[in-house]
């Protein structure tokens, strides 16, 4: 009896915080730092329950466990085999350790029947906070939009939105989870598709209009395999509507606003053909961005296999090895701003096959692809890791943290509709 009692406290208790992350999680990412706060002390929290079931004694040797903790404990032993300044390296690659933990706690308390029932209760609820972070997100871009201040009091800066965020994220955060915000909540709700269509274009335009190109372009990728890859829900004709509303919205937009135009069309049509009048400091595509790509190739042939250790590139880009690939400050950056090529140039292709393998086993091992909200949030991870895109650093706290909450995602909804099939 007493057994009984203190497993209902406890498994109360991770029910308690597990739904405050999913509800707030859409919240905290817009004060950078806080939701990874959460996580770590989530993961702190839950090291008990771990202990409990004996987990590092025997459940952690299954291969969706044991992959990811060999990628972890790689990134951090490269870090002091490969990389010239350790505590650079270690200190950046032993805190991952919390994303890894939070997962384990999080699927194996799925499998408790009494947690996973208290939890699915309240995907509704959870679903709800996503929708009204959404709202409200894309609400404070529109107002910035006119009055040049957020709610928040940012200011807009060089004809790009933050909304609520300090610093210039607001498109790539609606674009990271978008379905997220939108299609899945509403289709949970039951909302008529027209809404649905309604809101997915409020939200497209929202993006289009932060300033943030490569946010809006994976927007529109996101929303080609959300039309062409969706066989269940979307009829040829809801198709053919969406692709129509599509080219007539953002034409419109467009030519209802030069900026909006220039930026979106005429510049990027000019920078990928190399025709540009701003500075040298200020290019990008086969410019800026294509120098950083070519030096982090440069540094990735140094060490293909191991890299130069976890977070060196800003440091290796301006050595003199690689005085042949234009000025130091064009070269050189915080990370090369593709997350294949950070990989590559700091870890490896031995990095890089591990993190791939982490994916792919815990997608493996939860993804249901016959199932509206699995599919949805596989194309948001096919569109976050895109390898063409121009990217943040790719261990970078708020980066990693969007990544890691798509996957948790993905393990709550794989539980909860195989048990919704079972009622």
């Amino acid at each position: 009896m007493t057994n009984t009692i203190s497993e209902k406290i406890y498994i109360d208790f991770y029910y308690k915080i597990f739904l405050i992350f999913f509800c707030l999680s859409p919240y905290t990412l817009i004060f950078n730092g806080i939701t990874d706060i959460l996580i770590s002390f989530i993961g702190i929290l839950g090291l008990y329950y771990l202990y409990k079931i004996k987990f590092f004694l025997k459940i952690v040797f299954k291969i969706q466990y044991l992959i990811p903790l060999a990628f972890y404990f790689y990134i951090v032993l490269n870090s002091y085999y490969s990389s010239e300044d350790i505590n650079l390296s270690a200190k950046s690659s032993i805190v991952y350790i919390r994303f890894i933990i939070f997962y384990f706690i999080l699927s194996e308390l799925l499998k408790n029947e009494k947690f996973r029932n208290k939890l699915f209760g309240s995907i509704k609820f959870i679903l709800i906070f996503w929708l009204i972070a959404g709202i409200f997100i894309s609400s404070d871009i529109l107002f910035q939009f006119y009055t040049e201040y957020s709610l928040f009091g940012h200011k807009s800066t060089d004809n790009r939105l933050s909304g609520p965020f300090e610093e210039l994220l607001a498109g790539k955060y609606l674009s990271n989870f978008f379905l997220l915000l939108s299609v899945i909540p509403l289709l949970y709700l039951k909302v008529r598709f027209f809404l649905i269509l309604f809101y997915i274009f409020f939200l497209s335009i929202i993006i289009l209009i932060t300033g943030e190109r490569m946010a809006f372009i994976n927007t529109i990728f996101l929303i080609v395999l959300f039309i062409f890859f969706d066989n269940n829900y979307l009829t040829k004709k809801k198709k053919l509507l969406i692709i129509f509303l599509f080219f007539f919205v953002f034409a419109a937009a467009m030519s209802f606003n030069k900026d909006l135009f220039d930026r979106n069309v005429t510049q990027t049509i000019n920078q990928i053909l190399g025709k540009t009048n701003v500075s040298a400091d200020k290019k990008y595509f086969l410019d800026h961005y294509g120098i950083l790509f070519k030096t982090a190739i440069e540094i990735t042939k140094r060490d293909p296999i191991f890299g130069t250790g976890q977070k060196t590139f800003r440091n290796e880009c301006s050595k003199n090895n690689y005085e042949f690939i234009e000025r130091v400050e064009l070269r050189c950056s915080t990370h090369p701003h593709n997350y294949l090529l950070e990989i590559l140039s700091e870890n490896g292709l031995i990095g890089l096959f591990l993190i791939a393998s982490t994916l792919f086993i815990i997608i493996k091992s939860n993804l249901r692809y016959e199932l509206l909200m699995h599919r949805y949030i596989l194309f948001q991870l096919i569109v976050f890791l895109n390898p063409l895109q121009i990217t943040g650093r790719f261990t970078n706290t708020w980066i990693s943290s969007s990544m890691w909450i798509l996957i948790y995602f993905m393990i709550l909804f794989s539980y909860y509709e195989n048990n919704q099939k079972s009622k």
